[in-house]
């Protein structure tokens, strides 16, 4: 019989199980600015955890690789830390671990401190609270540096720039100001905007009396309303002498007068600041007043005008209104004759007085002799006049039986009237120019006499 034989085949099937290996990453060392910052691991495999020794730091979310931590106490002048913060990954029965410093820093301070202004327009002195930072990061916006001001150090040992001096070159009476401040472990400030104010001018109590009838009768009267006001006037040809202190100020025509006032400035707080720096508290202000007219009329003159032969004044193109009075050295004229002035320009005023404004208006203008021809006196055969140049008398020879006799000055003032005179006393006459005029019944006869003793 054969035999049979029965393998039986036994398989054995097991479960192997091979775990990854994490690799912990927990970022780069790191500076927190302030209290509260975050942590940048970088996950692998399994379940990461945070880890921290020291009791001041707080781990808020310890599995989050990028969890926020705090801490509680930040010195003053340097960091808190470095502190090790440990991130570990754990996957199965494999794990890793990764350790980095973080460091928490100060935020620095972005106040701004400020000295106002002295007067308006004037610098104000502008510095950073922190005073000793590496980096500040200014803006005036429209501000003006004062450079070159030097009383004062505006850069610190670390080479922040923390104090500036800056004026505003227009009449805005607040200006805006902001500061970024930066520490030498990087850390920023927030930008502080802050506002800064200019120093008011004070209301100046100014009277202005009108110039009536353009008269030059106006006035500025000066009333102290801060009980420091010193008026210096500041026009060199009306009113006072230059630089004249002044509370009233009269005879004043119509148009603008300058005026400086001084006064102490009304920020009391910092007069020893103002005092060191720039040796005065006080404000200078130039104040603009002006006069103006009341109650005129307009009135007219002739331009400038030669003269070769009598005018009646009245007769004269463009006077107007017309019915005033003409004057000539203070005497009233109405004709100008040229045959008895020299040679010269004349100043003749007209003054009308109108009734409507109850004014009295004056205007002028010139007249001008330019010719010796027209007071050259002819020599007549008819008549001889001597001496001339007069001294104590002058005689007048003639055929003619009746003539008369009229002896003027330069400006037709009669001086002497007469008929058939022979001589002519000049005892009493002053030195100068005169004319003899000599009439008889066929003709007129000028001569020119020098009385001069």
């Amino acid at each position: 019989m054969k035999a049979t034989t029965t393998i039986i085949l036994l398989i054995l099937f097991c479960n192997i199980s091979i775990a990854q290996t994490p690799t912990a990453n927990a970022g780069n060392d790191t500076i927190i600015c302030g209290y509260y910052g975050s942590l940048n691991a970088v996950p692998s495999y399994g379940t990461g955890t945070w880890t921290c020794i020291d009791d001041e730091i707080t781990i808020l979310e310890p599995n989050n690789p990028f969890t926020e931590i705090t801490t509680s106490i930040i010195p003053e002048h340097q960091p808190s830390g470095p502190y090790e913060l440990i991130w570990t990954e754990i996957n199965d029965t494999e794990s890793d671990s990764d350790t980095i410093e973080v460091t928490f820093a100060r935020i620095p301070s972005s106040e701004i401190d400020f000295i106002p202004a002295k007067c308006f327009g004037e610098q104000f002195t502008i510095a950073a609270n922190e005073d000793s930072l590496g980096t500040y990061i200014w803006n005036f916006f429209d501000g003006i540096l004062n450079e070159g001001f030097a009383p004062f150090n505006t850069t610190n040992m670390e080479g922040g720039n923390f104090q500036n001096f800056v004026r505003w070159g227009n009449e805005d009476t607040a200006h805006l100001v902001s500061l970024t401040s930066i520490n030498s472990w990087g850390c920023q400030s927030e930008t502080n905007i802050d506002t800064v104010f200019e120093p008011p001018i004070p209301t100046f109590n100014i009277t202005i009396l009108l110039d009536t009838c353009n008269q030059g009768n106006g006035a500025i009267i000066f009333a102290d309303t801060l009980g420091s006001n010193t008026f210096t006037w500041l026009n060199t040809t009306i009113g006072p002498d230059l630089g004249t202190s002044i509370t009233i100020v009269f005879n004043l025509p119509s148009g603008d007068y300058n005026i400086r006032d001084s006064y102490l400035t009304a920020n009391t707080t910092y007069y020893p600041f103002y005092y060191e720096t720039f040796e005065t508290a006080f404000c200078f202000d130039t104040i603009t007043v002006e006069v103006n007219v009341y109650n005129t009329f307009d009135m007219t003159c002739p331009d400038d005008i030669i003269v070769n032969e009598p005018v009646h004044l009245a007769d004269l193109e463009d006077i107007y209104p017309q019915g005033g009075q003409f004057y000539l050295n203070n005497e009233l004229i109405t004709d100008f004759n040229p045959i008895f002035y020299e040679p010269g320009v004349y100043e003749i005023y007209y003054n009308y007085f109108d009734f409507e404004t109850d004014c009295l208006g004056t205007c002028s203008f010139n007249i001008i002799v330019n010719q010796d021809d027209n007071i050259i006196i002819e020599k007549y055969d008819k008549y001889t006049i001597y001496p001339n140049p007069a001294k104590d008398f002058v005689r007048i020879e003639t055929s003619s039986e009746r003539y008369d006799v009229m002896l003027t000055d330069i400006s037709g003032r009669i001086i002497l009237n007469g008929q058939n005179l022979e001589t002519i006393n000049t005892t009493d006459i002053n030195n100068g120019t005169y004319i003899i005029s000599l009439r008889d019944e066929n003709q007129l006869y000028r001569f020119k006499l020098i009385v001069d003793k």
